[in-house]
């Protein structure tokens, strides 16, 4: 704990490296490199990639609920689990998925709150933004709404899918 406060921690994990470290040329300058700076005779690491623990607002950041909406009667829709193989690659830790039909209550209920217009479709919890790579990537196939959630807006890019409005199954060549 005196190591934390000393050295203004603010995400744990933390690597502290003391300055003996500076024998070693090649690693002394890539720290430099990546801007850490020595201070009281030690260089501390920073998490900087999620999940970690936030000490100032005592919780773990990263951790991501995907919720999915599909329609069990389009049989020629692409498999929505494409959508979380392809949230993990960007390193995004899932810890809870729920699925809903587009029928249920539930997913009508997304539907009008965030005015969703084709499935399959998911969306991430507001932790997913705190991923570098999927939130540059995400303006290409949704939008961040005003409480934080990612909405995917463009399912087309992945394949068949049914488009709410019309009610028509849709495949990526139709839209051409």
């Amino acid at each position: 704990l005196e190591l934390i406060e000393l050295n203004e921690i603010k995400a744990i994990p933390a690597l502290i490296i003391s300055d003996q470290i500076d024998y070693y040329e090649e690693l002394k300058s890539a720290l430099e490199e990546a801007g850490i700076e020595k201070k009281n005779d030690i260089y501390v690491v920073h998490a900087i990639a999620p999940p970690y623990r936030n000490l100032t607002e005592n919780r773990i950041v990263g951790l991501v609920d995907l919720i999915g909406i599909g329609d069990e009667s389009c049989e020629v829709c692409y498999d929505i689990n494409q959508n979380k193989i392809i949230v993990e690659r960007f390193g995004v830790v899932i810890t809870n998925e729920i699925s809903y039909d587009v029928s249920s209550s539930d997913a009508q209920d997304l539907i009008k709150k965030y005015n969703i217009t084709k499935v399959p479709m998911i969306l991430l919890s507001p932790d997913a933004s705190t991923y570098p790579t999927l939130s540059q990537a995400w303006d290409s196939v949704g939008v961040v709404e005003d409480d934080g959630w990612l909405v995917m807006t463009k399912p087309d890019i992945l394949g068949t899918y049914k488009d709410l409005t019309t009610g028509k199954v849709m495949a990526q060549q139709d839209e051409q």
